[in-house]
Order: C-alpha cells, then sequence, then structure tokens
C-alpha cells in the first residue's frame, strides 16, 4: 500500500501546475482509505492533499468567486491538513461573496468552527477572535434564526468567558436560555450562566439566575431543581456576608432572614436564623436581635445552638439594661439545658442580676442551684456563702 501511494506522489507531482484540482483532490480521498485526521494522517497522505490545497490555490487566483473550489480547499486545510485559521479564512470567503449559493451557510459555520478550534482558550485575546466574531456576524446577517444560532452564540459566549468578559458572556447565555428555552444549547448555556457569575462573584446574579432556570424544561429534573435551590441559597449567603464584611450589618441580617426562610433543612435554618440575630446585635437593633434569639430556642429547643442563643439573648439584654430579661433568659438556659456548658455561668449571672433588683428569693435559687447542682466548679463554694449571706 505504502508502495502505491508513493508512486501515486511522484506521479501526480509532475503534473501538478496542470492538473485539475478535483482530480488531485479525488486522488488523494482514493488513497486515505482510512479516512484520516490531521493527527493520524501519514506524510504521504498529507502530500497528496497538499498537492490539491496547492492546485486549489492556483486555480482560485484566477476564479476567485468559484465557491465550490475554495470550499472544498477549506475542507482539506481543515479536515486532512489541520491548517485551521487558514481554513477559516477560506471558509470565509466562500461566505464573504455576495451571490449567496448552496455553500453559503456550511462555509460560515465551518469558518466559525475552525476559529474557535484555532483561537485557544487564554485569557489572551487572539487576532482570531475578531475574524470569529465576524464569521458569526455574516452567518447571522445570511441566516438569522436558522437552526444553528444558539450553537454560535453559545460559542461567542464560550469566547467572551475564556477572555474574561464576563458581562458580555453573561449576557449572551442568559439571551439563549431566555429566548430559546427549547433549544438543547439551553441547559448547557444555563449552567455556563451561572459559571460566569460564579467567576465574577456577582451573587445577587446567581439568585436571579436560578430563579430564570428553575422555569426551564432543561432543569425540571429532581436533582437540578434541587442543585439551583442549593446555589439560590448559597448566593443569599454570600450575599449577607459581603454586607457583614461591609459593615453593614442590618442589611446582612436581612438577607440572612432571606437565607433563613429559603432553607429547606433545620440545620441550615438555624444557622441563618442565629447569623441573622448576630448582625442585629452588631447593628444595636437589640429588641430585634433579642427576639430572633429567643425565636431560635423556642422553635428549635433541641438543636445545640438553643442554649447559645439564650445565653445571646440575655447578653443583649443586659447591653440594653435590661437586667430582669437578662436574668430571665439565663434562668432558662440553666433550666432548659443543664449539661450545657454555659449553665453555671448562666445561674451565676442570674444570681448576680437577680441580687442586683433586690429579687432575693430569685437569688437564693439561683446561687443555691449553682452550689448544689455543680458541686465540683471553684465558684461553687462561693455561691453557697453568697447563698447564706442572702438567707442569714
Amino acid at each position: 500500500m505504502r508502495a502505491i501511494v508513493v508512486a501515486a506522489i511522484g506521479c501526480f507531482a509532475m503534473r501538478v501546475a496542470h492538473a485539475d484540482p478535483k482530480q488531485l483532490h479525488a486522488a488523494a480521498q482514493a488513497a486515505d482509505t482510512g479516512h484520516c485526521s490531521p493527527a493520524t494522517c501519514t506524510p504521504e497522505i498529507v502530500a497528496l492533499y497538499q498537492q490539491a490545497a496547492d492546485a486549489y490555490a492556483a486555480y482560485l487566483a484566477k476564479s476567485p468567486d468559484d465557491a465550490e473550489a475554495r470550499f472544498l480547499r477549506a475542507q482539506i486545510l481543515d479536515m486532512k491538513l489541520g491548517r485551521l485559521e487558514e481554513a477559516g479564512d477560506e471558509y470565509a470567503r466562500v461566505g464573504a461573496l455576495q451571490v449567496v449559493g448552496k455553500y453559503h451557510e456550511d462555509a460560515l459555520l465551518g469558518a466559525i468552527d475552525a476559529y474557535d478550534r484555532a483561537r485557544g482558550t487564554g485569557p489572551s485575546a487572539s487576532p482570531i477572535d475578531d475574524k470569529l466574531v465576524a464569521a458569526a456576524n455574516r452567518y447571522v446577517e445570511l441566516f438569522h434564526g436558522g437552526p444553528h444560532m444558539t450553537e454560535i452564540m453559545f460559542r461567542l459566549g464560550q469566547l467572551a468567558f475564556d477572555r474574561g468578559r464576563l458581562a458580555d458572556a453573561a449576557r449572551i447565555f442568559q439571551t439563549i436560555v431566555t429566548r430559546f428555552p427549547n433549544d438543547p444549547n439551553a441547559g448547557p448555556a444555563g449552567d455556563r450562566w451561572l459559571s460566569v457569575l460564579d467567576r465574577a462573584r456577582d451573587w445577587a446574579g446567581i439568585e436571579r439566575a436560578a430563579a430564570v432556570l428553575r422555569t426551564l424544561p432543561a432543569f425540571q429534573a429532581p436533582d437540578r431543581l434541587e442543585l439551583l435551590a442549593h446555589l439560590a441559597l448559597q448566593a443569599i449567603a454570600k450575599q449577607a456576608e459581603a454586607a457583614a464584611d461591609g459593615g453593614h450589618a442590618r442589611d446582612a441580617a436581612a438577607q440572612y432572614r432571606r437565607a433563613f426562610a429559603a432553607a429547606t433543612s433545620d440545620d441550615d435554618r438555624v444557622r441563618y436564623l442565629y447569623l441573622a440575630a448576630t448582625m442585629l446585635a452588631r447593628a444595636r437593633a437589640y429588641g430585634d436581635a433579642r427576639a430572633a434569639y429567643v425565636e431560635l430556642a423556642t422553635t428549635y429547643p433541641r438543636t445545640s445552638k438553643a442554649a447559645e442563643a439564650l445565653f445571646a439573648a440575655a447578653r443583649v439584654d443586659e447591653a440594653r439594661f435590661d437586667w430582669d430579661g437578662a436574668a430571665s433568659s439565663y434562668e432558662q438556659l440553666a433550666r432548659s439545658y443543664p449539661r450545657d456548658e454555659r449553665a453555671a455561668d448562666a445561674l451565676y449571672d442570674a444570681g448576680v442580676l437577680r441580687r442586683a433588683l433586690d429579687q432575693r428569693d430569685a437569688a437564693i435559687a439561683a446561687f443555691g442551684e449553682l452550689a448544689a447542682r455543680y458541686a465540683a466548679r471553684r465558684d461553687a463554694e462561693s455561691a453557697a456563702l453568697v447563698r447564706a449571706e442572702l438567707v442569714g
């Protein structure tokens, strides 16, 4: 077989200047029994296709408007020789011909594909980018509304994403999912839209995108809907974190409240409600903070955060000089969670506050319970002494 190919090369080499390019092309195809690609073609097969491409080039120098010959040359450069940018240029020249013929659409699609594979995926722009965009624009000009529109838009969105033009990428992918919700590219475009917004750290944008994607046919599978709900919840939480980091505690609390409402598990609800209360306390909205802490302890009494929330509520009451409220929260903590690490301190603080409020019986009860229940603690003895003094 190799001898046959070598003989064919020698034969055609002598006649290439005068040969019909289609004949050279046909001879190369006849020798290419394995239908090779640029990565697999043997040097002999490559030489045959190169001769055909050169013959087409010589012919096109005299007949530049022959769309078929130029299209065939582009295919050789693309599919056999791997010269992608040059192939794209030839395809694009076919698409640029004023008289639209049967090769225009395939040529422009070929140009877009070749340029897209040739451009690279790094962040630095390439001159090929402009060629890709020009070919896409020409396709839209001639075949607007055609079946390949979303595929082309997707490629342009990916180009913008690779080059770091995140706003452009987000706009393109959003357009695909909103204007063509039933298109096969709508699902992948939705995924890319979320990726773009994530790279841009646009948490509000992710939340809005998830709301849109939940309505699309491509995202109706249970696992897809669950993922969107998770992403939306995380996006709200990220907005809260950003507000907190920016010193906007009130806004952070509102966002955490939204996360609490959107959460589907008790663990998430407890976490976000506690964070909302903490942000309210930081904003010195003590009444609202205390209410949120108490809501947590009342609604989720079995969570590990319940005792912590009561302790925090007491601290908030102290900050606003509500000594009676603070003492009540301490007492509730000690009564409901006697094994919590804060229970003994809560009893001691409750006793101190009741004594300061001249509530003698309540103070005696708090110090007495501390001394009896937590006898091993260092402050148990002092609590017993204070109780004795109050009783005495």
